[in-house]
């Protein structure tokens, strides 16, 4: 087929709250895609390398949270907190080598807010929104910048050494807009020398589509600023306004994009979604991707 797009799924759309990982990729079997991106919703376990290498054939992405800290932090790296912003480096170097060692090419991390944020507590509901509540100061965001800078480097330095590629995500939200970094385009000049030294983006679709309305900027502008440094496209279907992370629907606003991604692969990342949805959402970007 015309434009066939590399189709990940995110480990993330089974269920609302935390999932175990081998009942996860059991429900995915035999879908139609290339690989898998080993998401941020999961319990932890000792045997990960065991359930993934029985699960061997497909590519590997990991993200954030992946594999799970044994005790819960919500990560950031960019944290005026020097302890929050070390355990954060911390979580993420492992994260890093544990890429390295199961044969994962990619590991994204978020870049991290203004305010440390509280853990959520699970929404059942099909409809919620997942966004972190945030109860501290905020940070001065030219110093959360500096921050976020050296820590990139620092992971930088560790993916370098495990052999991994390392991305940073888009973020943006109309919950709390500006509280996360790289929402604006102007955002992507205080680390743009990293990127030239081979960092890459992982380009969340809605957040940053969130982040073009609160902003007041040209969607495309950002895009055309993020293209040359894209690892992977995040994709789910929301309301226009709220993160809900839900399956690609068929008439979804989204589709009108994805044909201009090229080969770039896409992640399917949703939240509380059915097997049918799974494969309703990549029938119609597969379409999408071919017109």
């Amino acid at each position: 087929m015309l434009n066939s797009p590399t189709i990940f799924i995110s480990t993330t759309w089974f269920g609302n709250g935390q999932t175990d990982l081998e009942r996860v990729l059991d429900e995915m079997r035999g879908l139609d895609i290339q690989g898998i991106e080993l998401g941020s919703t999961h319990v932890w376990r000792p045997d990960f390398k065991i359930i993934l290498a029985a699960d061997a054939g497909r590519k590997l992405f990991t993200h954030n949270y992946f594999p799970p800290a044994e005790q819960e932090l919500v990560l950031n790296i960019a944290s005026k907190d020097p302890a929050v912003r070390d355990a954060s480096l911390a979580h993420a170097s492992c994260a890093i080598q544990f890429a390295s060692e199961i044969g994962a090419s990619l590991y994204t991390i978020h870049p991290g807010f203004l305010s440390d944020a509280d853990i959520p507590s699970p929404n059942t509901s099909s409809n919620a929104p997942y966004d972190f509540v945030f109860n501290g100061e905020w940070a001065d965001r030219e110093r959360a910048q500096k921050q976020l800078h050296r820590s990139l480097s620092v992971l930088l330095e560790v993916a370098d050494k495990s052999g991994v590629r390392l991305a940073v995500e888009t973020q943006g939200s109309f919950i709390d807009a500006g509280v996360s970094l790289l929402e604006r385009p102007s955002d992507y000049d205080e680390i743009s020398d990293l990127f030239e030294a081979g960092l890459e983006i992982n380009f969340n679709f809605a957040h940053s589509w969130f982040a073009a309305q609160v902003h007041e900027f040209e969607f495309d502008r950002l895009l055309a600023i993020c293209r040359p440094y894209l690892a992977a496209i995040e994709l789910s279907h929301n309301d226009g306004t709220h993160d809900h992370h839900a399956a690609i629907p068929e008439g979804s606003y989204v589709l009108d994009w994805v044909g201009r991604f090229g080969d770039i692969p896409l992640i399917l990342e949703f939240r509380n979604a059915s097997r049918p949805e799974l494969e309703t959402a990549i029938d119609v970007v597969r379409r999408a991707a071919a017109r």
